[in-house]
């Protein structure tokens, strides 16, 4: 068993597909119907991320306690500093 795709909630879809497809160089699949998301997967597992269209910002992580927080998902690299590096040279 796998995880078949994670559901990132985002307010500017053709932003956020030129984001996730130039900058983190994830593959792009396709757009859903009516600008409602978009599929993107990681080209080494063929892991499914899509983009989903909301109206309003979501928050980007949970509350575990009243002084932790945790974030729905992250990103792992061999390299972050490396990556930091990329990402900057982008201006993200």
């Amino acid at each position: 068993m796998r995880i078949g795709a994670v559901f990132v909630p985002v307010v500017h879809l053709q932003k956020s597909i030129a984001f996730y497809r130039d900058v983190l160089e994830l593959n792009h699949v396709g757009t859903w119907p009516e600008e409602m998301g978009a599929d993107f997967y990681f080209e080494e597992h063929k892991q499914y991320v899509s983009l989903v269209t909301v109206k309003e910002k979501q928050p980007l992580e949970f509350t575990v306690t009243d002084t932790y927080k945790n974030s729905y998902y992250n990103f792992t690299t061999d390299d972050l500093v490396a990556y930091h590096l990329i990402l900057k040279g982008q201006r993200c």
